[in-house]
């Protein structure tokens, strides 16, 4: 089991909720030389650092990595092809979840929303395991 670790600010706001690259490994099924790899390979992956120079994902850096990690393993693609697709998705306003249930219901008024791939002006990917 991981730990969420929430960082105070300076001003006492909270910063959103980090892992270490041994727990984002872990969470993601990865060895953690995958992840660092990835950093070079994709610019999306940036995480922050602690002062000693120590890896912190975000839950949105966790997303990132699952699709790139779909799109690598399960699709076959090619880091390039992966980037054309992430790049894609992005242009089509793709929003990605880490560690969503794999059958999330549409927005509210979004009942008829379009399956993944189809035009829309959101499309929600989820990832298929829930993480707790």
């Amino acid at each position: 089991m991981s730990v969420l670790w929430c960082v105070l600010e300076p001003q006492g706001a909270l910063m959103p909720a980090t892992y270490k690259i041994g727990e984002a490994a872990a969470l993601l099924n990865l060895k953690t030389y995958v992840l660092r790899f990835w950093e070079t390979e994709f610019p999306g992956i940036a995480p922050m650092r602690t002062e000693k120079g120590q890896r912190l994902y975000t839950e949105e850096h966790l997303a990132l990595l699952e699709r790139i990690r779909y799109l690598l393993h399960e699709r076959g693609l090619t880091i390039g092809g992966a980037r054309r697709a992430l790049a894609e998705e992005k242009a089509r306003g793709v929003v990605y979840v880490f560690g969503a249930p794999s059958a999330v219901p549409a927005p509210a008024g979004e009942a008829d929303a379009p399956a993944l791939g189809e035009s829309a002006d959101t499309t929600y990917m989820t990832a298929s395991a829930y993480i707790m």
